[in-house]
């Protein structure tokens, strides 16, 4: 856990893996997978597996199914330690071979905004009031750390885009302009400002 609370990487991309395997750890879970709900908000999309199935990198999943649509309606942890006969569980080929699963929320401003699931294959897993209760409290630290992240990305966008628009500012602009006259790609030629803004 030290290891999250430490964890300088700003990327969001880092900051989830980061995430699902000091969660793997902390509970000794063989796989799982992490994600963020997609802009539409209808959809999870699953940003990192660890363990098992690499192929649902990049899969799309309902909000309103399975443990994940479970997570994203209580906003709380859900847990099935036989998966298999779970009434919300998702029985597609994906997910057939999972027998126990755990699956966190990721919040901030009350929100929630990801979900990390760990789970276990084939054999069911005994999931302890303990389990829940220590991924439960990675969580929360997880959320913050995972909410810096969103942050500082949303910010470095908009420092680089107008807010209103999402179009390129001028720093975009003279930030691309030093990159081609760094790489020597500029030939002779000029550049003409117009503000629109009193007409």
């Amino acid at each position: 856990m030290t290891d999250l609370l430490t964890f300088s990487d700003k990327a969001v991309d880092s900051v989830l893996k980061t995430i699902l395997q000091g969660g793997l750890q902390l509970i000794g879970a063989p796989g799982g997978c992490i994600g963020l709900k997609e802009e539409s908000g209808m959809t999870f999309l699953v940003g990192h597996v660890a363990g098992v199935y690499p192929e649902r990198i990049g899969m799309s999943v309902s909000i309103e199914t399975g443990l994940v649509g479970q997570v994203f309606k209580t906003g709380l942890v859900q847990c099935s330690a036989n998966y298999r006969h779970y009434s919300h569980s998702l029985m597609s080929e994906d997910c057939e071979d999972i027998s126990s699963a755990i699956a966190v929320p990721l919040t901030w401003n009350g929100i929630v905004h990801g979900v990390m699931i760990v789970s276990w294959v084939e054999q069911k897993h005994q999931i302890t009031a303990e389990n829940v209760a220590i991924l439960q409290q990675y969580g929360q630290l997880a959320s913050i750390v995972l909410g810096n992240a969103l942050t500082y990305q949303r910010s470095e966008y908009f420092a680089f885009h107008d807010t209103l628009t999402g179009l390129a500012n001028r720093a975009a602009l003279k930030q691309r302009m030093d990159e081609e006259l760094q790489w020597g790609n500029a030939q002779a030629g000029a550049c003409v400002f117009i503000d629109l803004d009193n007409l």
